[in-house]
C-alpha cells in the first residue's frame, strides 16, 4: 500500500513538471518511509529460561518509551521486535532471519542462551546486522566464533569463572565439585572454574552436568554429598536453579557446604524463599551496586514494575544505552560506520566504565562478587557486594575462549 502510494506520488510529480507547474505536493519523502529504528530481539520468554528473557523484555519495553520521549535515536523513533525462541537455536536462527529480511530491524538484541546467541551469530556477516549481546556468556562468541558484528558488553562465563576463581585463591576452601547445566555455558563456565582451581593446587573432586529441565534432584545431589566438597560450584539456570537450590536444602546440602555461583540472581532469591541465604557468587549486575546513576535506574524500575531489577535488566539496559551512544557517535545507521565506531569507544554505565575492545568486542568493563544476605526492607534476599575487580583482572586475552588460552 505504502509503495503504491510512493509510485502515484512519483507519478503525479512527473506529470506536473512536465506540465510546467512550479507546486509542491503533499507526498511523504524517502526519509519518512525509514523513520522508525528497529531492534529485534529473539528472547527466551516460554521454558526453562524464560525468567531470564523477561529480564531483558521487561527493561526493553521500559527504556524505550522514555528514549523515543528524549527523540529517539538520530532523530528515529525506536520500535521494538520481541519474539519467542522457546531456548531453541533453531527457532531463534528463524526468527532473527525473519526480523532481518522480513522486518527489516537496524539491529539484533541477542538470544537468551548461549547455544542460540552462537547460531544466531554465526548468520550475522551474511546479514550485516549488529548483534548486540546482554546477557549471553559463552567465551567462544568473542573469542573463536567472533565476527566483527557481534558485541558484548555483559559479563562472560571466562570473566566471572576468573572472578570467582580469584576470590576463592585466598579462602579456607580446599575441596571443590562442580554442577552446570549440560549446554555450553554450563560446560565452559565449570570447565574453566575447575582448571582454575586445580592450578591454585586445590583438590578438583569431581563434575556434574544435568539436562536443561530436569526435575529429580536426588541422584545429583546424593553424588556431591558422597565427595564431600568444601565448596559446590553451580552455573545452572533459572527454573532448573531454583529446583536444584530448593532441592538441595531439604536434602541438608546447602548447611553442609558453601555454595558458589556464576550466577547471583534476584529471580531465583525471589522463588527460593531463604534457601539461597549465604551464597556467594557472581551477581553481574548487583542492583545494590553504589552510584548515582545506578540509583536512577533502580528508582525507574522500582516505580515501573514494584520490584528490583536483576542481573540481565541492568545488562540490558547498559547495552542498549552504549549501543545507541555508538550510534549517535558514528552519526548513521549503517553497520560498519557503526562498527568503526563502537570500537575502543569508552561509556559509563550504571555499572561503570565500559571499553569496547576493537580487537574482539568483548567490552572490558568492571565485575562483582556478592553474597546473598538478608536486608531490612526487602522482600527477598539481596546482593551484597563482596569485592569489586578491575575489568584488566577479569577480561580474557583479546579473541580467546578463556582466560588460559
Amino acid at each position: 500500500m505504502r509503495r503504491s502510494f510512493f509510485g502515484k506520488c512519483l507519478l503525479l510529480t512527473a506529470i506536473f513538471a512536465m506540465a510546467g507547474f512550479m507546486t509542491q505536493i503533499n507526498c511523504p519523502t524517502l526519509a519518512d518511509a525509514k523513520d522508525v529504528f528497529k531492534i529485534g530481539c529473539p528472547a527466551t520468554l516460554s521454558g526453562v529460561g524464560a525468567s531470564y528473557g523477561e529480564q531483558t523484555k521487561r527493561t526493553l519495553e521500559m527504556m524505550v518509551p522514555e528514549i523515543n520521549k528524549r527523540g529517539g535515536v538520530l532523530g528515529r523513533q525506536i520500535e521494538l521486535i520481541i519474539e519467542d525462541d522457546k531456548g531453541d537455536p533453531a527457532t531463534a536462527v528463524r526468527k532473527a532471519r525473519e526480523m532481518v529480511e522480513k522486518d527489516k530491524v537496524n539491529v539484533l538484541h541477542s538470544p537468551t542462551y548461549s547455544s542460540s546467541a552462537l547460531a544466531v551469530s554465526a548468520m550475522l556477516p551474511t546479514w550485516k546486522v549488529i548483534d548486540v549481546s546482554s546477557i549471553n556468556g559463552a567465551g567462544s562468541l568473542t573469542g573463536s566464533k567472533f565476527n566483527k558484528y557481534f558485541f558484548r558488553p555483559n559479563f562472560s562465563a571466562p570473566m566471572e569463572a576468573k572472578m570467582i576463581s580469584a576470590f576463592m585463591k585466598d579462602s579456607p576452601y580446599k575441596s571443590f565439585f562442580g554442577i552446570g547445566s549440560d549446554y555450553v555455558w554450563g560446560r565452559s563456565s565449570v570447565g574453566m572454574f575447575k582448571g582454575s582451581i586445580e592450578k591454585m593446587g586445590k583438590k578438583w573432586v569431581g563434575d556434574v552436568y544435568p539436562p536443561i529441565g530436569n526435575v529429580d534432584w536426588a541422584t545429583y545431589i546424593a553424588k556431591i554429598k558422597e565427595a564431600k566438597p568444601d565448596v559446590v560450584y553451580t552455573a545452572i539456570a533459572s527454573k532448573d536453579a531454583v529446583t536444584f537450590y530448593n532441592q538441595a536444602q531439604e536434602f541438608g546440602l546447602t548447611k553442609e557446604t558453601q555454595f558458589v555461583l556464576a550466577i547471583l540472581n534476584v529471580a531465583e532469591f525471589r522463588a527460593t524463599g531463604n534457601a539461597m541465604e549465604g551464597f556467594i557468587g557472581c551477581p553481574r549486575y548487583p542492583f545494590t551496586y553504589d552510584s548515582p546513576k545506578n540509583k536512577a535506574f533502580v528508582d525507574m524500575y522500582l516505580k515501573t514494575y514494584k520490584l528490583y531489577p536483576d542481573m540481565f535488566d541492568g545488562e540490558c539496559y547498559d547495552a542498549i544505552n552504549f549501543m545507541i551512544a555508538a550510534i549517535e557517535k558514528a552519526k548513521s545507521f549503517d553497520a560498519d560506520a557503526i562498527i568503526k565506531a563502537w570500537e575502543g569507544m569508552e561509556f559509563e554505565g550504571i555499572q561503570g566504565k565500559f571499553v569496547m575492545r576493537a580487537c574482539d568486542h568483548q567490552a572490558v568493563r568492571q565485575g562483582f562478587m556478592g553474597k546473598a544476605v538478608k536486608a531490612e526492607g526487602y522482600p527477598h534476599l539481596i546482593p551484597k557486594l563482596l569485592k569489586i575487580y578491575p575489568g584488566e583482572e577479569v577480561v580474557p586475552p583479546c579473541g580467546k575462549d578463556t582466560y588460559e588460552d
